[in-house]
């Protein structure tokens, strides 16, 4: 009993540290210094983002500095719940798109997946330094059954082994509904800013949201303990200074409607599939149901 009372408590103690890390993630922490700002007229926000420009480096050297000394780089693009009215509420897959696009100038929309299975098989085709999209669309798709551990941990064996990126785009930032394989084994967490985050941007920035998409950015670090799989998120540090995000380009506009062409032909396809495989299909009826 002692061991199993242990292993309760130890599992409740990660799974408390996985929920601080969650809450640590969300987009309000990243803008604590601007709500202080709000509230105290003598603080200005310390928020930096990294801007692309001829006097800054970009915060994508990071994804580039992981693919050189590891040879491969996984991240996760997300957002915070939004309200159906806003326009950022695609956000997540047009920042996904974009960091897609600049890390890697051969990016096109057959490198666009959304079943981990159709990845996996393309990733024996890849080459080294190419990235990968794969949307987890089905998050936000009642009914549809999530991919398995199982196939996750394989693709991540393959990304890794074929020196590829992969950047996993997530509609809703809620870390519990991530396949933990996908939680655990990425290097970068990357939210995309809501209506709040934006109003930073032009105040602080003098950036419009109709020309640039921001976001916040974290690296996920592993705690170095003996058999153990914490992790902990961080800013990253661009040439000694901390930044907390950063912005980029829209994507090109003919791929956002690829993607978004792709992401309803998947859904369908799978809805058929449920479809045909239901009770109906197999000519089975429910209980006070006429035949």
């Amino acid at each position: 009993m002692g061991v199993k009372n242990e292993d309760g408590i130890r599992g409740l103690q990660e799974q408390a540290i996985l929920e601080a890390e969650d809450r640590k993630m969300d987009i309000g922490y990243a803008l604590y210094q601007d709500h202080c700002a709000r509230n105290n007229p003598n603080c200005r926000s310390t928020m930096e983002l990294s801007i692309p420009s001829d006097q800054s480096s970009s915060i994508l050297s990071i994804p580039r500095q992981h693919l050189a000394e590891k040879g491969f780089w996984i991240a996760t693009v997300t957002g915070r719940p939004l309200a159906p009215s806003t326009r950022h509420r695609q956000d997540p897959r047009r920042v996904g798109l974009s960091i897609a696009t600049r890390l890697d100038p051969t990016f096109s929309a057959d490198r666009i997946f959304f079943s981990p299975e159709a990845l996996l098989a393309a990733l024996d085709r890849s080459q080294p330094g190419e990235v990968y999209y794969l949307e987890d669309v089905v998050q936000v798709a009642a009914g549809l059954p999530r991919a398995s551990r199982a196939i996750l941990h394989l693709l991540i064996g393959a990304v890794r082994r074929h020196g590829a990126g992969l950047i996993v785009v997530s509609p809703v930032h809620d870390d519990g509904r991530l396949v933990r394989p996908l939680r655990d084994c990425r290097d970068s967490a990357i939210i995309a800013f809501d209506d709040d985050g934006y109003e930073l941007l032009q105040r602080e920035f003098s950036l419009s949201p109709e020309d640039v998409l921001a976001f916040t950015w974290f690296e996920v670090e592993r705690v170095e303990e003996p058999g153990s799989s914490k992790t902990t998120m961080r800013y990253p540090r661009l040439e000694g200074r901390r930044v907390q995000g950063g912005t980029t380009p829209y994507p090109p506009q003919d791929l956002f409607a690829q993607c978004q062409a792709i992401a309803e032909a998947y859904l369908v396809e799978r809805y058929t599939e449920l479809l045909d495989s239901g009770p109906a299909a197999r000519g089975e009826v429910p209980d006070g149901t006429d035949r």
